[in-house]
């Protein structure tokens, strides 16, 4: 079988068409790759945040319940000041 040059001129073509598609291809995955290290990083701060959020969250159910027991403390004390009239 024989080679013409129309052949080899044709695989030359489609090679470089590949090597540019690979250089484009590496292209974009160095972008998408920062990309993704932006998010990490964003994502980083979203979770300090929520935990910083769900310490807040923590600390006022433990507030709202002590008012409450406070809250009950003053009702029995008021009723007791009725009681002895005061």
């Amino acid at each position: 079988m024989e080679t013409k040059v129309s052949d080899l001129v044709e695989v030359e073509e489609l090679l470089k068409e590949l090597v540019k598609r690979y250089e484009n291809l590496k292209e974009e995955n160095k972008y998408l790759n920062e990309k993704l290290r932006k998010i990490e990083e964003e994502n980083k701060l979203l979770h300090k945040e929520l935990q910083h959020m769900k310490r807040i969250s923590n600390e006022n159910e433990k507030l709202k319940a002590k008012n409450e027991k406070v809250r009950e403390r003053l009702n029995l004390l008021l009723l007791q000041l009725e009681r002895m009239g005061i």
